[in-house]
C-alpha cells in the first residue's frame, strides 16, 4: 500500500477520535462524511477488527482503537525527533520547538522570552498548545509536544528534564479589605513586588490566621495554584470561605483587583499587571514557593532548539 495513503488513513482516524464524531472530524478535514466513513472502513477491514464503538456518542475507541492511536503518536514523535536529529547533525539553526502550558505559563513565563528567541534564532519554529498542565503531561507522553513545565513531582512516565525558574505565591487582596477584616499593615505594595522585596525571608511574613475568614476566589480544578491552596488551609486546619471558582488565575487576581475576594497571585503575574487597588501579603511556607522544571519524556530526544530555548528561559529568570 502506498505509504501516503496509509499517512492520510491515520490522520482521518485520528481526526474521529479528536472530535469523537465522523461528521465532525469530516468537516475538520474538509472531506464529505460519507468518504471518510468509506476510508475508516477499509482500515477496518485490512486490520479485521474495528477501531470505533459506534453505538456511544461521542464514539470511543475499542481496544485496538486505543492501541492503533497510541501507535499514532509514537510515530509522529518519531518523525518529529528524527526531523530534529537530522537539523542537529546539520549543525542548523533550523528545527522545532512544540510547548504545552497553561494560560499562565504561556503568557507570563514564555511570552517576554520569545521575542528574544525569535531574534536569535529566526528559523526556529515554535508552537504552543495552551492547556491545562494534566492534559500537557498527557500531550508529552503520547508525543504531541517537546516539553512543558510543571512544579510539582514528575509521574512516572516522565522526567525533569532542566530547570526553568521559580515562583512565589502571595495572597492579594483589595485595599478595603484592610481595614474590613483588620488585617495587618505589614503588607507589599506593586512597588515593592517589582523590587523584589518579597524575596527576604525577614520581610513581611505574616501569620496565617489573619487569613482564615477572607472569602477567595480559586482557581478551578487541574489549576497547581488551586491544590496549593487548599493543601495550605488544610495544613492550619481551617475550611476556606470560597466565594467563586474561575478557570485562569489571572481572572482571579482582576476580580480581587475590583474587591470581589482575596486571591493567591504569582510574583511573576503581579509583575506584569498592576493591581491599583491591591496589597499582597506573604504567608511563609514551602506550598507557596513554585520550582517549575522542564519535563520529558523517557529516552526522548532533547534537540537543540529545545536545549537553546531551555537555556534562555532559565537565563531570563536568574537574571
Amino acid at each position: 500500500m502506498c505509504i501516503k495513503i496509509m499517512e492520510q488513513e491515520m490522520e482521518y482516524i485520528y481526526a474521529v477520535y479528536r472530535e469523537g464524531s465522523i461528521s465532525k472530524a469530516a468537516d475538520k478535514l474538509f472531506i464529505t462524511q460519507p468518504a471518510l466513513s468509506m476510508a475508516i472502513k477499509r482500515v477496518e477491514k485490512r486490520l479485521g477488527e474495528a477501531l470505533f464503538d459506534r453505538s456511544q456518542t461521542p464514539i470511543c475507541l475499542t481496544g485496538v482503537g486505543d492501541l492503533y492511536i497510541r501507535k499514532y503518536h509514537e510515530i509522529k514523535h518519531l518523525e518529529r525527533e528524527l526531523s530534529n536529529q537530522i537539523h542537529d547533525l546539520q549543525q542548523s539553526q533550523k528545527g522545532e520547538l512544540t510547548i504545552g502550558g497553561t494560560h499562565f505559563i504561556l503568557s507570563y513565563v514564555l511570552a517576554p522570552v520569545l521575542s528574544k528567541f525569535f531574534r536569535q534564532y529566526p528559523d526556529i519554529s515554535v508552537k504552543f498548545f495552551e492547556c491545562r498542565a494534566d492534559t500537557a503531561e498527557s500531550l508529552l507522553i503520547e508525543g504531541s509536544i517537546d516539553t512543558y513545565l510543571r512544579c510539582d513531582g514528575c509521574p512516572p512516565a516522565l522526567k525533569p528534564i532542566g530547570p526553568a525558574f521559580t515562583d512565589h505565591l502571595l495572597i492579594a487582596v483589595h485595599k478595603d479589605y484592610v481595614k474590613r477584616y483588620n488585617l495587618p499593615k505589614e503588607n507589599f505594595t506593586h512597588e515593592m513586588i517589582q523590587n523584589n522585596a518579597y524575596f527576604h525571608d525577614g520581610c513581611f511574613n505574616v501569620d496565617f490566621k489573619h487569613f482564615s475568614k477572607l472569602p477567595y476566589l480559586v482557581p478551578s480544578e487541574g489549576n497547581n495554584s488551586r491544590r496549593r491552596f487548599f493543601d495550605l488551609f488544610s495544613q492550619h486546619k481551617v475550611k476556606p470561605d470560597v466565594r467563586m471558582e474561575v478557570e485562569q488565575l489571572a481572572t482571579a487576581y482582576y476580580l480581587a483587583d475590583n474587591g470581589i475576594g482575596a486571591a493567591l497571585a504569582s510574583t511573576i503575574m503581579i509583575k506584569k499587571n498592576l493591581g491599583h487597588n491591591l496589597v499582597f501579603y506573604k504567608i511563609k511556607s514551602p506550598i507557596l514557593v513554585r520550582h517549575f522544571y522542564f519535563a520529558g519524556r523517557h529516552n526522548g530526544y532533547i534537540s537543540k532548539a529545545t536545549s537553546k530555548f531551555m537555556g534562555m528561559l532559565s537565563n531570563y529568570y536568574e537574571e
